[in-house]
């Protein structure tokens, strides 16, 4: 992989270098279309900000939804290199990651577990396409980007994928028909990291033109590893690429497509035991160690603008994705309790679109989306001797849904939405679970096979009101829908029942001081049905996923304030909430059985001293308060200009699970800190940057048992050219 990779990095400055001359000779004067030059840095003040997330285009400060918008200035600025450093940057969103896995969630909603069997309550969408469910899209790195927008709150009526708790839409960079153009990126850095980006657009005609990107990088592990372990597990690789063909033949029509290929080698997917007294960084292991991620990406849009100003839209995505994986899964050189699967995931989906003007004043965006996913894990084998556990399955999901949402002009400034969803999920496996006992086969078991179709009507509706030019107020009541599904182990219930949350929303957005300053403020309570959450399984060290019946409640406040100034621009972000488990009685399955025990029924109570009562209790993946800021100034030295920027990010402590053992559940609050110094002359830029400044060790995520330590604090260099 490290030559791969060396030969990735090469590949990427050859094509941008070789394209260099006769970009500079067809536009003397040409930045990369996709980059923003400083005098538009120091005037965005003058720009709006806009949305088009839910399939159409409107003003951020005039769309009623709460909402966090991130140019690629902005991305570049902040350091947001992938979906888990986005956390950092967009309140109420919290990532927890190993390797290509990720647990998302916006307001304490999302998942609680890297399973496939769980639907995603946060999508996440690149150019249009609703991406992988619980891999991969983690550690996708974030280059060549248009801009990101994460959206709060449910998000069903106006796009291809259910969603309870956001999406997350990623748009990369589209070909340009104007000029040639594009930049080359170089990085070095601490643990011998070394970077390569770039990208190169060609206009072709009038009517056709190609881009590429590509990124790579190589560098040594965070990890410092002792026992009989084999493999590499102290290095990681990367390799990506990207390529975008844009067809516009007339005013009305336009085709885009972008395919993308990833090559991940992790080198391992590290854990220790969460109570080991060891330094993060100081991890033992007794296995060949190997977790390798590659997947490619197939998007298309087909638009066509009828004579009315009406869109036509369809949207096409595939996806096939691979891992190879073998852990340490007890984290300890001790000879046991190792975890090897391979498992591939096939996607394909399917958005048609018809979109009215905005200059109407009865507005629309109607729908119909399909999708298949297929999981296919033929051989997860978990050694525990004496004790051999293979589980051997293939999960197909289908998704159907039509939707539509109206927005109407009661009044000159007020606005009346109605929104509506019908989804109908189906769910398939089939699943064997084997076990082996000191070498003798104890026989197999089959799983549960399918679950009654999940169809389900989520809906919103919503007033907004435009005060003045400057002031903007909307409240709206929303509903989502996360679908039902199967679990893989044979020593749990074999289904769990879909999520419902209802969202009662208030919001405020304002400009002043001649629009340099844009505030945001948004005030939710969600009401929960069903909620879904995790439990661990001590036989096959695995998820499950359960229900907790009942009314769970959660609500919260959300505050955006960015300033523009000129030479000074600065950005605060922060988040507050409560929530409570409804009524609900459980075991703990960590803690030691008892024998004799009455039965813990979840209605509860129950005299048994394992029976806990969880009512109450504070959601999973909900910090309570949550906060990012970030300040730069633009000294103008004449022969350039020097702008130092510092981040602060704080995430206060969340749970894990509903269970709360303090020592065991809790992802302890922490602070992180990011700087740059960039220096800017023409079309070159050279930024020193350090992440994680005060080298932080903090445990980033805790699954199975295991803990999972965040990155240490990283430093280097970065040139970039653009042209």
């Amino acid at each position: 992989m490290k030559d791969l990779c060396v030969r990735g990095c090469a590949l990427i400055v050859g094509l941008s270098l070789s394209s260099l001359a006769a970009a500079q000779a067809h536009a003397q004067d040409a930045h990369a279309p996709s980059s923003a030059s400083e005098t538009d840095k120091s005037s965005a003040s003058d720009r709006e900000i806009v949305v088009t997330a839910e399939r159409r285009t409107t003003k951020l400060m005039s769309s009623p939804l709460s909402a966090s918008v991130l140019s690629q200035d902005d991305l570049r600025d902040r350091s947001i290199l992938n979906l888990d450093s986005l956390q950092f940057a967009a309140p109420a969103l919290t990532v927890s990651s190993y390797g290509g896995g990720n647990l998302v969630n916006i307001r304490g909603v999302g998942r609680t577990e890297v399973v496939t069997q769980a639907s995603a309550g946060v999508p996440i969408y690149r150019d249009g396409v609703p991406t992988f469910n619980a891999y991969f899209s983690s550690a996708e790195p974030y280059f060549d980007i248009k801009d990101i927008q994460v959206l709060r709150g449910p998000q069903g009526t106006f796009a291809g994928q259910n969603s309870t708790g956001g999406a997350v839409f990623v748009r990369t960079a589209d070909p340009s028909t104007t000029e040639i153009g594009g930049y080359v990126q170089l990085g070095i850095g601490n643990y011998t990291d070394v970077q390569a980006q770039a990208a190169l657009n060609i206009p072709i005609s009038d009517t056709l033109a190609i881009r590429f990107a590509g990124d790579a990088e190589h560098r040594d592990g965070f990890y410092n590893y002792s026992g009989s372990f084999t493999g590499h597990p102290d290095r990681y690789a990367r390799a990506a690429g990207r390529v975008g063909l844009l067809w516009r033949p007339s005013d009305r029509f336009e085709a885009t497509v972008k395919v993308d290929y990833d090559y991940f080698d992790y080198g391992a997917n590290t854990y220790a035991p969460i109570g080991s007294p060891n330094d993060l960084f100081d991890v033992s292991s007794n296995t060949n160690l190997f977790a390798v991620d590659r997947f490619v990406r197939v998007g298309g849009t087909l638009s066509y603008i009828f004579g009315d100003g009406t869109i036509l839209r369809s949207i096409t995505g595939y996806q096939f994705g691979k891992t190879r994986q073998k852990s340490d899964s007890d984290g300890t050189d001790i000879g046991n309790l190792t975890l090897e699967y391979r498992a591939t995931e096939e996607i394909t989906s399917q958005e048609i679109n018809l979109i009215s003007p905005e200059d109407l004043p009865l507005r629309f965006v109607l729908g119909a989306f399909y999708s298949n996913s297929i999981v296919d894990l033929p051989v997860f084998e978990i050694d525990a001797p004496p004790l051999v556990i293979a589980i051997d399955s293939k999960l197909r999901r289908d998704n159907t849904a039509v939707f539509g949402h109206f927005s109407y002009d009661l009044a000159p400034g007020l606005e009346i939405e109605v929104g509506a969803r019908f989804n109908h999920a189906t769910v398939r496996q089939n699943l064997l679970t084997t076990l082996t006992f000191a070498g003798f086969p104890l026989g197999s078991t089959p799983g549960p096979a399918t679950l009654p179709d999940d169809d389900e009507v989520t809906g919103k509706i919503g007033l907004s009101w435009q005060v003045s030019n400057q002031h903007y107020l909307y409240g709206f009541v929303a509903t989502g829908h996360k679908n039902s599904g199967l679990n893989t182990s044979i020593f749990s219930p074999p289904s769990f029942d879909g999520e419902d949350v209802t969202d009662y929303e208030i919001g405020y957005k304002g400009n002043f001081l001649d629009r340099r300053l844009r505030f945001q403020a948004s005030f939710y309570h969600y009401d929960y049905k069903n909620y879904q959450f995790n439990q661990y399984d001590v036989m096959t060290r695995s998820a499950v996923i359960l229900n907790v019946p009942g009314k769970s409640k959660s609500e919260g406040i959300e505050l955006q304030l960015d300033g523009n100034f000129g030479s000074t621009a600065f950005n605060l972000a922060a988040s507050y909430s409560t929530s409570k488990l409804a009524s609900y009685f459980a075991v703990d399955p960590r803690n030691p059985p008892v024998v004799g025990a009455p039965p813990c029924l979840a209605s509860g109570p129950s005299t048994s001293p394992q029976c806990l009562d969880l009512s109450g209790r504070r959601l999973p993946f909900q910090p309570k308060f949550t906060f990012s800021a970030g300040l730069q100034h633009r000294f103008d030295l004449g022969w350039g200009t020097l702008t130092p920027r510092v981040d602060v990010a704080y995430l206060d402590n969340q749970y894990t699970t509903v269970f709360q053992v303090p020592t065991i559940d809790t992802l302890a609050a922490r602070t992180l800190v990011n700087a740059q110094l960039a220096y800017s002359s023409g079309t070159w830029t050279a930024t020193l940057y350090a992440s994680n400044l005060l080298d932080k060790h903090y445990v980033a995520a805790k699954l199975s048992g295991l803990r999972v330590a965040g990155a240490p604090r990283q430093f280097g260099l970065r040139v970039m050219k653009t042209f």
